[in-house]
């Protein structure tokens, strides 16, 4: 299903680059940063959707409080990585995206082992990865497009991101049935490994919202 959310994008983005948005290397990056935008929210819904079943039956953790800290905890390093990450951490690719891969890793090395400290561990760095990238995806996303467009552009975005988070979950839940939750949990997070790989080498250089879109701001009135 991850796969399938990844599809859904591509599909959403063929259709998005038949609209006049810009230049062509602006289409181009639209549909790129769309794609990223699927990969980022995939972290928040294999995350979200398996934490509290991951914590009661892996892991022994069976105080009802904890899995709703936990889950607050990858949102709250998500919104720490958007407001306080300094410009230079979120003008290139590879921070949000080896942040990422590398939470998600520690997450699954968490589930392999019974350690209750990599899991959240993991929960904190794919949570920081997570509000890098949303942050300059969502900066990328608004100024590549014409200004008469922007709508147009930000709504793909989120349509994007959010087949991201529900479709890979939806495909947890199903998979989870039939090969066991923690098989599943691995495949998604394969994907999301590979898939944040695959973006931040492509992208290693120095890439601000505004770069990356062939965009140059103007100065305040």
């Amino acid at each position: 299903m991850a796969l399938a959310a990844l599809s859904v994008s591509d599909s959403i983005a063929d259709c998005a680059m038949r609209q006049p948005f810009g230049t062509a290397a602006s289409v181009i990056r639209s549909t790129v940063t769309f794609r990223n935008a699927a990969i980022d929210f995939t972290v928040t819904g294999l995350f979200s959707s398996l934490v509290p079943s991951f914590l009661r039956d892996e892991l022994g953790v069976r105080e009802p409080i904890v899995p709703g800290l936990v889950v607050a905890l990858l949102f709250g390093a998500a919104l720490a990585g958007q407001t306080l990450a300094p410009p230079a951490l979120v003008e290139r690719v590879w921070p949000g995206a080896a942040a990422m891969a590398v939470g998600t890793a520690v997450f699954e090395l968490g589930l392999l082992t019974g350690a209750l400290w990599l899991f959240v561990a993991g929960t904190l760095i794919a949570g920081i990865g997570f509000g890098l990238a949303f942050r300059r995806g969502l900066g990328v996303a608004q100024r590549v497009a014409e200004p008469s467009r922007r709508a147009d552009q930000l709504s793909t975005y989120f349509l994007c991101a959010y087949a991201g988070n529900v479709l890979p979950t939806l495909g947890l839940g199903v998979a989870g049935q039939v090969f066991g939750a923690r098989t599943a949990s691995l495949v998604v997070a394969v994907v999301i490994v590979l898939g944040a790989l695959l973006a931040g080498a492509g992208g290693t250089g120095i890439t601000s919202p505004w770069r990356h879109a062939g965009v140059v701001p103007r100065s305040p009135a």
